[in-house]
């Protein structure tokens, strides 16, 4: 068969391979990112044309500690059949499921939306929302990648990316955690830095904290971006949700509520 297959390969103590998996839909499969899961479990997505015909759709796998397949999806429904989508990053749920975060290319009006999609342990989705670009544009080119996602409490997400201005070109990083039922954000935040600011990627500290790597063009040089994130006052942040009311973040009453 000719085409390209997706390959998980894990790694020994000693750093070279000991175990390797093709994973096959259709002629043009890729895996993009790998995020771990409970029990040795691992959740890789990227996209695959193996689903339906016409373009590529988020391709998601749930495999357990020996690189099988425990479940395998797309979004078949919902914004899926607007254009080609690509899945960036996963986090599991307790049920054994996921919410899958990327992209989907929405070809009536040239812009990008942001993309979650609830999976349960089955591989079915069972929840879905596309996001405009929040600086405008969603009927005219401006556009919402999400490239990470990381865990943020029971069965949470927040997501990680860069948002664009449909006429100007700028760009700017962006972080969002969508609600318990994907209907709308829970919060939100657009980080100016320069004109073309991205974050490609994050991790969830031990204190609630979140750090998220990119890059971002300050004076028009591009430059590497390392960011901490916090409440701040008068944000959301509070173990309960509610505003923060200091000044200043403490352990006591303003982590950031991940």
């Amino acid at each position: 068969n000719s085409g390209v297959d997706g390959w998980v390969v894990r790694l020994g103590t000693d750093g070279k391979p000991d175990l390797d998996v093709g994973l096959h839909k259709g002629s043009n499969d890729r895996l993009l990112r790998v995020d771990p899961a409970p029990g040795g479990h691992w959740l890789v997505t990227g996209f695959s044309n193996g689903f339906a015909a016409g373009p590529p759709r988020g391709w998601i796998a749930r495999l357990d500690a020996k690189l099988q397949v425990v479940w395998e999806a797309s979004a078949t429904d919902g914004l899926a059949g607007v254009g080609p989508e690509q899945f960036a990053g996963a986090v599991p749920l307790a049920n054994g499921g996921a919410i899958a975060v990327g992209q989907v290319d929405d070809w009536a009006s040239g812009s990008l939306r942001g993309w979650l999609v609830r999976f349960n342990a089955a591989g079915q989705a069972t929840g879905e929302a596309g996001l405009p670009s929040p600086l405008g544009g969603q009927d005219h080119g401006g556009y919402l990648r999400f490239l990470a996602a990381v865990p943020a409490g029971s069965d949470q997400v927040v997501a990680v990316g860069a948002a664009s201005h449909p006429i100007n070109g700028t760009s700017r990083a962006w972080v969002y955690r969508p609600d318990a039922a994907l209907s709308g954000a829970a919060w939100e935040k657009l980080l100016p830095v320069g004109t073309a600011d991205v974050l490609e990627d994050a991790v969830a500290m031990a204190d609630s904290t979140l750090v998220a790597v990119g890059w971002a063009t300050p004076g028009g040089k591009k430059q590497a971006q390392v960011l901490r994130l916090h409440a701040k006052k008068g944000e959301p942040g509070c173990g309960d949700g509610t505003p923060c009311t200091q000044d200043a973040c403490s352990a006591e009453g303003c982590a950031y509520a991940l």
